[in-house]
């Protein structure tokens, strides 16, 4: 199976002001289903371990570089792709068909990494809006994932855009879905307050401040979804959240995964809440504590879980 080429050159490299951290890795290009050429970042390692990195609406994987390069420290080999049209995809920027395309893209992003790490299962880190299409895709394709880490997740969101533009997306949807409509999210502070990665979000050229009226149907559609089928996710499902979080509502999304989450053996918890701590925990002025705890999570041994 091939669905990936390398490259090293010196104009497909991102721009140096979307890198929230000083961390090499490979450029790898996804072929997906339609033929939509997808990039993602590669950080290898010979572990026995591979992990799919999602990242939230308006970031890439640019944002969760400290993170990824902790997994791979840690023996495991990680993909990171940019969700079609976003980050360094620049083709139909902001734009998807439907939830069933983006599961799709997640298919092929994981039976890469399998072929790649020659393992027979992937964990899933899902970012913010990520973690809406990591559930409905282990709900689909269960057999190929071992867990799911989900961090702040986008299930419960606290910022909405306006009943207004609810109208004129779904009229857009109809007429016009690649009409683009603004991201309720080009605040900086609702992310971090980290003086430095607030001044790295302001000046970030791939994040992504616009989406298509498909874009949002599909994550509506995303949303519905998920309140079906939360409660059925039978897979380890492992929860991070940031007590100041001004992005999504802690309390109902405790509420909603609680039925599924799993009681970590290292951690002996099945949730953490970061004290003083904001959306994005990569951005956390001690980056290093949020890494340390997904790898205590992800390193279980599935022959000892309750």
């Amino acid at each position: 199976m091939k669905h990936t080429s390398m490259t090293d050159e010196p104009d497909t490299s991102p721009p140096p002001e979307s890198l929230a951290a000083d961390v090499r890795c490979k450029y790898v290009t996804l072929d997906l289903a339609d033929g939509y050429r997808g990039r993602a970042r590669l950080f290898e390692n010979e572990g026995r371990q591979a992990v799919l990195y999602l990242h939230g609406i308006q970031s890439h994987g640019g944002w969760f570089l400290r993170s990824c390069d902790y997994l791979r420290c840690a023996g495991m080999t990680v993909l990171a792709p940019d969700r079609r049209g976003s980050g360094l995809n620049g083709e139909q920027r902001g734009h998807c068909d439907s939830p069933n395309q983006l599961i799709e893209d997640v298919d092929r992003c994981v039976d890469w990494l399998l072929a790649y790490s020659r393992l027979e299962q992937v964990d899933i880190v899902s970012v913010s809006w990520s973690g809406k299409l990591a559930l409905a895709y282990a709900h689909r394709h269960s057999r190929k994932v071992r867990s799911i880490a989900m961090v702040t997740p986008g299930l419960c969101a606290r910022v909405d855009i306006s009943l207004t533009e609810k109208i004129a997306v779904g009229a857009h949807g109809l007429m016009n879905p690649h009409r683009l409509h603004e991201i309720p999210l080009n605040k900086p502070k609702l992310f971090t307050t980290n003086p430095s990665m607030l001044s790295f979000i302001e000046n970030d050229p791939l994040k992504l401040t616009h989406a298509t009226a498909s874009f949002f149907i599909t994550s509506a559609r995303l949303d519905r979804t998920i309140r079906r089928i939360a409660d059925r996710i039978d897979i380890p499902v492992y929860l991070f959240l940031a007590e100041h979080d001004d992005i999504i509502d802690n309390t109902v999304t405790l509420e909603l995964l609680k039925p599924v989450l799993t009681l970590s053996e290292h951690t002996k918890e099945s949730w953490r809440i970061y004290e003083g701590a904001s959306h994005t925990l990569d951005f956390e002025p001690a980056p290093t504590t949020f890494p340390a705890d997904l790898v205590k999570v992800l390193n279980f041994d599935p022959t000892k879980m309750p």
